[in-house]
C-alpha cells in the first residue's frame, strides 16, 4: 500500500520513499540559497545520492553555502554552481549559453524552478519588465527553454515550478502585465500574477512536450515565514494587511482565515514529489499542494491558472517578451538598448536635480511620476528631436532635463491604446548662458521654444506618443507673454495641461516657466515657496498641418537694458510638437 502523505510530511521523509527514483539523477535547482526551500530540497535529495547537483543563483557566494552544507553530509555527491540571474534576460541566455556548453553533462534529469521572489517595491527589470513578472516568470521560461534539449535528453525528464497558493491574487494581466509602469501597481497583485504564471507554465509545458516523455508540475509549498522569501516584505504586520484586504476585496477566504505555517521541511516536501513520485505521471501538467494533487473543489485552485487557453496565451506572449525567436533578436537588441540609454539618462537627471534642494522636494511628490524625455536621446537614424538632442544639449546650453507627470486619477480613460491619461506635466531643466539673449537672460526665442517642446509632452503622454518620423499633432499658434525675464544659468520648471479637447482633434494647451521664487534659484531658500511664473503661454495643436498662424510676443518688463527694436513678425510655418 503506497504511503499516506499530507501537510506534515519532510521532505527528508520523502526522499526516503523515493532513494530509486533520485539516485543516479541530475537534478538543477534554481534559488537554492540558504534558508530557502530551494536548499532544504537539495539537503534533502542529496541524501539518496543523485549523481549531480547544479545549484543556480545570482548570488555565487551563498550558492556555496548551500554545496558545503551539502559536501559536509554527503561528500560523495558532486555539486556544481551555475551564475543566473533570473531578473535579466541576457544573464539567462549566458547561463543557458554555460550549460549547453558542458559535455559531461549530456543531460538534465529534473529542473526546479524554485527561486523567486515576493511582494515586492514597483521595479523593472533590465529589460523593461515587472520585476516580479520577470523573476518568477520570464526568467524561469526562457531559462527552461534555452536548456530543454538536455533536459529531453533525459530518460525520464521533469520540470517543476514552484508556484504558490498566492495564484489567488490575480491572473495574468493581459492588457497591464507592467502596471502602467507603475501607476496600477499592488505587490500582491503583482505576485499573483506572477504565480499563476508558474502554473499555466508546467501546464503548457505538459501539453505541448507531454508526446516527447516531458513530465511538468508546479505547486504550493505552503505559507514558510522563516524563508530568505519573506525577506523583500518592507514591514510585515503592514504588508499582511495588505494582504488580506486584497484577498477580502477579491472574496477569497483567506482574507478571514488564521494562516498555517509551514517549516523548511514540511515547505520543501511536495517539491520533492513533484520531482520524483512515479504515480504522478498520469496527471501531467498538474498543480500539487501537501503532496497530493489540488483538489479545485477543495482546495485553493483558481481556473484563471489551470485553464488550456490561458496557459497558450501566456506562452506566446512569452516567447514574444523574452524574445525566443532568435529571428528578432536585432528587434529585441534595439529596444534593449533604447531601454538602457533613457534609463541610465534618467539616473544622471535625478543625481543631478536631486542636488537641488528645491527640485528635489518636487521630485518627492507622490501625484507625480517622474520619467526621463525621449527627445533629449540621440537617435543616429533620423534628424527628429536633433535639437534637443544635441545642438541645445551642452553643459552652457540645456545641461539636464526630467519630466514629471500627474499621476492619472483612478478609472481615467487614455484617448488610445498605450497613451496614459494624465492632466498635467512638468519639466525642471537647467539652463546655461549660451541661450542668452541679453546678458544673464534667456532669449525669447528659446523661452517659446521651451514652452512648445515641454508643454506639447503631455500630448505624446496622452495620446500614445508614437515612432520616429511618424506623423502627430503640429502646432497650430503659439501666443507667449513675457511677464518677467528667465535669468541664466538657473534651473526652472516647465509645466503644461490640457485645457480643452475638440473632438479628440485639437488641443489647447496651456504653459509656463517658474522658478522658484521668481529671483535667481541660486539665492533662493532651501525650502520651495510658490514658484513664480517668468511667462506663459497658450497653444494649439492639431493632427493635420495647418496654415500658418502669426505669433504676439511682448517685451520682457524687466530687461537689465533697453531692448533692440523689435522686428515685425511674419507668419512661420507650423511646429511638429512632441
Amino acid at each position: 500500500m503506497a504511503p499516506s502523505y499530507n501537510e506534515t510530511t519532510t521532505a527528508e521523509e520523502l526522499a526516503g520513499h523515493f532513494p530509486a527514483e533520485i539516485k543516479g539523477k541530475v537534478v538543477l535547482t534554481t534559488g537554492p540559497s540558504p534558508t530557502s526551500i530551494g536548499a532544504t530540497f537539495v539537503e534533502a535529495i542529496a541524501r539518496a545520492q543523485p549523481a549531480l547537483i547544479i545549484l543556480a543563483g545570482r548570488n555565487t557566494s551563498k550558492l556555496q553555502k548551500t554545496a558545503d552544507a551539502i559536501s559536509q553530509k554527503q561528500p560523495q555527491v558532486q555539486v556544481r554552481l551555475l551564475q543566473l540571474d533570473l531578473g535579466s534576460l541576457a544573464a539567462v541566455r549566458e547561463a543557458a549559453a554555460e550549460v549547453k556548453s558542458w559535455d559531461d553533462v549530456p543531460h538534465i534529469d529534473v529542473l526546479v524552478n524554485n527561486a523567486g521572489i515576493m511582494a515586492t517595491k514597483f521595479a523593472l527589470s533590465p529589460d523593461g519588465f515587472e520585476n516580479q513578472f520577470a523573476t518568477n516568470h520570464l526568467g524561469h521560461f526562457l531559462f527552461t527553454n534555452l536548456i530543454i534539449d538536455k533536459i529531453l535528453a533525459s530518460r525520464s525528464p521533469r520540470v517543476v515550478n514552484v508556484s504558490s497558493d498566492g495564484h489567488r491574487l490575480g491572473p495574468i494581466r493581459w492588457a497591464d502585465y507592467n502596471f502602467r509602469e507603475g501607476e496600477t501597481y499592488n505587490k500582491w497583485s503583482a505576485y499573483g500574477q506572477s504565480k499563476t504564471a508558474n502554473i499555466l507554465m508546467a501546464v503548457s509545458l505538459a501539453e505541448k512536450l507531454g508526446p516527447k516523455g516531458l513530465l511538468a508540475y508546479s505547486l504550493h509549498p505552503g505559507v514558510i515565514f522563516s524563508t530568505s522569501l519573506s525577506s523583500g516584505l518592507e514591514d510585515l504586520d503592514t504588508d499582511i494587511a495588505a494582504l488580506n484586504a486584497l484577498d477580502r476585496s477579491l472574496g477569497n477566504e483567506e482574507g478571514w482565515r488564521e494562516l498555517r505555517l509551514k517549516t523548511d521541511q514540511e515547505g520543501a516536501a511536495t517539491t520533492v514529489y513533484a520531482a520524483f513520485e512515479p504515480a504522478l505521471q498520469e496527471n501531467n501538467g498538474a498543480y500539487l499542494q501537501d503532496c497530493h494533487i489540488a483538489d479545485p473543489w477543495t482546495d485553493t485552485v483558481k481556473p484563471w491558472a489551470t485553464d488550456k487557453v490561458e496557459a497558450e496565451k501566456l506562452w506566446k506572449l512569452s516567447e514574444k517578451l523574452s524574445w525566443i525567436d532568435d529571428a528578432l533578436d536585432r528587434r529585441r537588441d534595439k529596444q534593449i538598448c533604447q531601454f538602457r540609454i533613457l534609463k541610465k539618462k534618467m539616473e544622471e537627471s535625478l543625481s543631478h536635480f536631486q542636488g537641488i534642494p528645491w527640485v528635489a522636494q518636487l521630485l518627492r511628490d507622490d501625484d507625480f511620476i517622474t520619467s526621463p524625455l525621449p527627445s533629449r536621446v540621440y537617435k543616429s537614424t533620423t534628424t527628429e528631436d536633433r535639437l534637443f538632442s544635441a545642438t541645445i544639449k551642452t553643459p552652457s546650453t540645456i545641461a539636464e532635463c526630467l519630466m514629471q507627470y500627474r499621476r492619472p486619477a483612478p478609472g481615467s480613460k487614455p484617448f488610445a491604446p498605450k497613451a496614459i491619461p494624465t492632466t498635467e506635466i512638468r519639466v525642471f531643466c537647467t539652463l546655461g548662458t549660451d541661450l542668452d539673449g541679453f546678458p544673464g537672460i534667456l532669449h525669447g526665442g528659446i523661452v517659446a521654444t521651451l514652452l512648445d517642446e515641454f508643454t506639447g509632452l503631455i500630448l505624446s503622454l496622452s495620446l500614445g506618443g508614437g515612432e520616429p518620423g511618424q506623423d502627430g499633432p503640429v502646432t497650430a499658434y503659439l501666443n507667449t507673454k513675457f511677464v518677467g525675464p528667465v535669468l541664466t544659468p538657473s534651473t526652472v520648471v516647465v509645466s503644461g495641461r490640457i485645457t480643452e479637447v475638440k473632438d479628440n482633434r485639437k488641443w489647447k494647451l496651456k504653459g509656463d516657466i517658474k522658478d522658484q521664487n521668481g529671483s535667481h534659484p541660486h539665492n533662493s531658500s532651501l525650502q520651495p515657496p510658490t514658484p513664480h511664473p517668468f511667462s506663459s503661454r497658450s497653444r494649439t495643436d492639431q493632427p493635420t498641418s495647418p496654415s500658418p498662424q502669426k505669433d504676439a510676443y511682448t517685451l520682457p518688463t524687466h530687461s537689465p537694458q533697453p531692448p533692440p527694436i523689435s522686428p515685425s513678425l511674419s507668419p512661420r510655418p507650423s511646429q511638429k510638437s512632441k
